[in-house]
């Protein structure tokens, strides 16, 4: 026996063998292969590759592409998915391996050796599958929160488009009591020159003594009006000074409110961009998932 079918004996005692001509057709297969699909031995014994594998391969321009590579010489080795006697799916670890004729051209036969990952692939598929699962809700979360960001956005921008509103309100409110400060002013001076001219009129009225009597009455009169006049411009100018405090304080409340807003549409504007940073996480999380079950 030479050392070439020691080394053969050797691959048929540990690892799942089965050989086929070059009519696609099984020449030999080891128990270990058989058990794996489900098979007793002697019943692979002529069967055709083709009925190893499922439809969505073997009835396509790629099965009969795989078989040319292999009857050209080129070996193949992969994760595979066969088909068990009972129609269920098998996959494997194989390499498939021509073997030549003595003239080292011609191929005589192709030999196979395979390992049963099918439990490692149903993990794989699993994991994978609660991968993509996550990415899902990730994705539909993301989704969720990219809307109500947007709706939040929308009501923080017609928030500020209100303070505006009423920012603008609020300093014409305050040149209004601007302008009636410096009417009160015009007013006062006015008024002031009235009460001294009632004065010089009484002082006047008392010089001429008897003749002044009625010009007197007058300028009393007058001064009475003007004293009055003080008195009603004291009291606008308290309410328009406490109308001017109102309002420097609503106004650097606008302020600080305006900065607050400012922020919030910031902050949207940032939370919107993380929710589709997340979405776009996800896609790539749903494609690495996809990645791993083709490479594993």
């Amino acid at each position: 026996m030479k050392i070439n079918d020691y080394v053969l004996q050797s691959i048929k005692n540990n690892m799942a063998f089965i050989h086929f001509n070059t009519n696609k057709e099984v020449i030999d297969v080891n128990y270990l292969f058989a058990d794996t699909l489900g098979y007793d031995k002697k019943e692979l014994e002529g069967i055709h590759h083709r009925e190893f594998c499922f439809p969505e391969f073997s009835e396509t321009k790629e099965y009969d592409l795989f078989w040319e590579q292999l009857l050209k010489g080129n070996s193949f080795q992969n994760k595979i998915k066969r088909r068990a006697k009972d129609g269920r799916a098998i996959w494997l670890e194989a390499t498939y391996m021509p073997i030549f004729a003595e003239d080292h051209k011609t191929i005589h036969s192709i030999a196979k050796i395979a390992f049963n990952i099918s439990k490692r692939q149903e993990a794989n598929t699993e994991v994978t599958g609660q991968l993509q699962e996550m990415s899902m809700e990730l994705n539909q979360l993301s989704k969720a929160g990219i809307t109500r960001s947007e709706e939040l956005f929308k009501t923080v921008n017609h928030i500020a488009a209100l303070y505006q509103g009423n920012a603008e309100m609020v300093h014409g409110l305050q040149q209004k009591a601007e302008q009636i400060s410096n009417v009160l002013q015009t007013i006062s001076k006015f008024s002031r020159q009235t009460n001294i001219l009632a004065l010089n009129a009484g002082i006047e009225a008392a010089r001429a003594g008897k003749y002044g009597n009625g010009f007197n009455v007058v300028a009393k009169e007058v001064g009475k009006l003007s004293k009055s006049i003080n008195e009603s411009l004291e009291e606008i100018k308290l309410a328009i000074d406490s109308i001017n405090e109102e309002t420097l304080k609503v106004g650097k409340g606008y302020k600080e409110l305006q900065h607050d807003i400012h922020q919030g549409q910031q902050q949207m504007k940032d939370t919107s961009s993380a929710f589709i940073s997340i979405s776009q996480s996800a896609n790539q999380l749903d494609k690495q998932a996809e990645r791993v079950k083709e490479i594993v």
